[in-house]
């Protein structure tokens, strides 16, 4: 046959080919228009059976992406759909039917349907298998749903590295996602896990090595502590000598400094002094260690008078003159004070050693302090140097961590201003029993001090008590959640109070009752709730207050009632063997037999605490022992100031013990210094200390 009748029996064939193609696509499709799904199937898979036409193969994607048919398939309709879209670069040419047509906006638009479709399933199922099935199934997925696939992926596998906590998987997840956002977690996991191995038995030599070994480590400061710890426990002179010599930097390195001083240097004269020089001449503190151990040794308090505050020693001398507008208490030898919109610190000489001022300032903790200059926050260490970046905000220490604002997101520094959590939220609450709140997105989720996130749900949270629970807002609802993210109560409620570590107030409807964090009701929701009550009035000692129709009854944990209703219209609870209720408009005091033991006879009264009550009748403020007698009685009114004493008086008062012995008089202002020191100021101007 001739070349040229050889490609015109071609070009024929092709034609022919296309045209009887034409033709079946036109039937398949008018049968899709019917919804004869099973005739458009057999149809478009035989066209596809000797070359993939991208009209059939999106005709059986739409086919398995309907519901409406048995053969709906999500997995073949991303496959149809992925072979259309390949097939269509290759010809560009649209595909019509009727008013109907098959081009790339159609084929993307179907493919995004698909793609949603998936994304949710693979959301529903939450597994590192189905994100990566996701991932792979629908490569024309747009990047941002690609991307929050991935970081579900990878946080799912970021969460199973945080539970087997060893350094040589973490190292393969860092290898695998390279740059996936939990990159810079794992790294500082990483670090951590490093340290913990490094240091299993936690003795000198390991933390020595890991030192060596690893010196920018984030827990290179975990290292020193342990290891300065170590020789202190022990006050080892030649650990201490080694600590000084071979880690200048270390953040512990001037207590070490001072304690290998107190420990060489006992009698303080010239000989010991000259030896100690000669053996440590890199001493940094020649002149003012001495100074400031001698400092140390005299306890300093702050005191206000008048506008001012000022310092006073044990014997209430006054050490420092009351001149500041606020002044803290004394750490690590120095205090921060504030004066004339100036922050700074003083020693206890009132001498500001670094000559420096500041806008805020927090204590000494670790041998550093936090500070603000123009709107930036930093650390500085006892010389006064920066020795920090500078950060946006920094939070008081707590739980061993400051929260820390930087580029408009908040993240944590442990305890030697290293960061341990990196900044990424919109807010951070302060550490409080391991745990955090964070907010991002306008919802609130948790974090553990080991970096640990449980997602963000919520619409407020409390703090974890140190049982690991917090009460959490969702939906306008409260319910209780612990540390694990386990939710142990739906949102139920219209409030919710924590009242101790066992039981929860809880209210719906304007009607409370008791729920544990066993996840059961104490008692039914039926009854009364007062807001303008706090929580401390509905329980005590594992007692509880109900109120119905405007009457009182107290229910021990048990569901036993001490005390019914229809008794009282108003009682409190038991407290040195006696409840005080209410009768007539008068109070007295009732055993829990309903016995009165003390006659109802007074206008006001207050129940026991510590065995003594404050009461009045008539004119006459009276403080009575349990057995009513009178220990003391006063025209004055007598107010509780502490388990220990009591203020009788108003402007000028007297101050007495819980004997009725009344120590002083004349007296203006009392201040509580500590847990057992008060600082009494006479209108005279004088002081006394009362320690008890």
């Amino acid at each position: 046959m001739p070349r040229f009748l050889f490609v015109l029996f071609l070009t024929f064939a092709f034609v022919g080919s296309h045209a009887a193609k034409q033709k079946q696509l036109n039937k398949a499709y008018a049968a899709l228009k019917e919804y004869d799904y099973f005739k458009a199937k057999k149809i478009f898979y035989s066209i596809n059976q000797k070359e993939i036409n991208f009209a059939a193969a999106f005709g059986l994607s739409s086919i398995y992406y309907r519901n409406d048919n048995p053969f709906s398939n999500i997995d073949s309709a991303s496959k149809y759909i992925a072979l259309a879209y390949q097939a269509y670069l290759e010809k560009h040419i649209p595909y019509e039917f009727d008013v109907f047509k098959v081009d790339s906006l159609k084929i993307l638009s179907l493919a995004d349907s698909i793609v949603h479709k998936q994304f949710q399933a693979a959301k529903s199922k939450s597994t590192v298998y189905h994100w990566e099935q996701f991932l792979r199934q629908n490569m024309l997925a747009k990047p941002l749903l690609r991307k929050q696939a991935i970081h579900k992926r990878d946080e799912l596998e970021f969460e199973k590295i945080l539970q087997l906590n060893k350094s040589d998987c973490t190292v393969v997840f860092m290898q695998n996602h390279p740059m996936g956002d939990f990159f810079i977690d794992a790294r500082l996991l990483l670090e951590k896990q490093i340290y913990t191995e490094k240091t299993l038995h936690q003795k000198p030599d390991e933390w020595i090595a890991f030192l060596k070994s690893y010196p920018n480590n984030i827990m290179v400061n975990e290292a020193y502590e342990k290891l300065f710890e170590y020789y202190q426990k022990r006050q080892s002179v030649s650990g201490l000598s080694l600590f000084v010599k071979n880690y200048p930097k270390a953040p512990q390195v001037l207590e070490a400094w001072k304690l290998l001083f107190s420990l060489r240097v006992k009698a303080y004269n010239s000989e010991e002094l000259k030896k100690f020089l000669d053996e440590y001449p890199l001493f940094p503190l020649k002149n003012s260690i001495l100074k400031e151990l001698e400092l140390n040794k005299l306890t300093l308090y702050p005191f206000q008078k008048d506008d001012y505050v000022g310092y006073i020693n044990d014997a209430a001398q006054v050490m420092i003159e009351p001149e500041f507008d606020q002044a803290g208490d004394f750490y690590e030898g120095l205090a921060v004070v504030s004066k004339n919109d100036s922050v700074y610190f003083i020693n206890k000489e009132k001498e500001n050693p670094f000559q420096q001022f500041f806008t805020e300032a927090y204590p000494f903790k670790n041998g550093m302090a936090a500070v603000k200059n123009n709107n930036k926050w930093f650390f500085i260490n006892r010389q006064g140097q920066t020795i920090s970046k500078l950060y946006e905000e920094i939070n008081e220490m707590s739980n061993n961590f400051y929260v820390y604002k930087l580029n408009g997101k908040y993240g944590a520094l442990n305890h030697f201003g290293q960061i341990v959590i990196e900044a990424k939220f919109d807010k951070l609450g302060d550490f409080k029993n391991n745990m955090a709140y964070f907010i991002t997105n306008g919802k609130y989720g948790f974090i553990d001090t080991k970096g640990h996130v449980y997602q963000e749900e919520f619409d407020w949270t409390s703090d974890f008590d140190e049982l690991g629970f917090a009460i959490y807002k969702l939906d306008n609802k409260f319910g209780l959640i612990n540390a694990k993210g386990e939710k142990i109560s739906d949102n139920l409620f219209d409030q919710m109070m924590k009242l101790n570590e066992d039981y929860y107030l809880v209210i719906k409807d304007n009607l409370y009752g008791f729920y544990s964090r066993e996840a059961c009701f104490v008692t039914a929701m039926q009854y009364e709730y007062n807001k303008e009550k706090p929580a401390e009035f509905y329980y005590k000692d594992k007692h509880f207050k109900l109120i119905k129709n405007g009457e009182q009854a107290i229910m021990d944990a048990n569901g036993h009632l001490d005390l019914n209703f229809n008794a009282f219209k108003e009682i409190d609870f038991m407290s040195n063997g006696l409840m005080l209720a209410r009768k007539k408009n008068k109070y007295g005091f009732i055993d829990k037999k309903l016995n009165t033991i003390i006659p109802f006879k007074y206008s006001e009264a207050q129940s026991f605490g510590e065995g003594l009550s404050i009461v009045k009748i008539k004119n006459q403020y009276q403080l009575i022992n349990p057995a009513g007698k009178e220990i003391f009685v006063s025209e004055k009114p007598i107010v509780k100031y502490n388990a220990q004493f009591y203020v009788i008086g108003d402007e000028t008062k007297s101050l007495m013990n819980k004997n009725g012995e009344v120590l002083l008089t004349d007296v203006v202002a009392i201040q509580q210094i500590n847990n057992s020191l008060l600082l009494v100021t006479f209108s005279s101007g004088q002081f006394q200390l009362i320690k008890y």
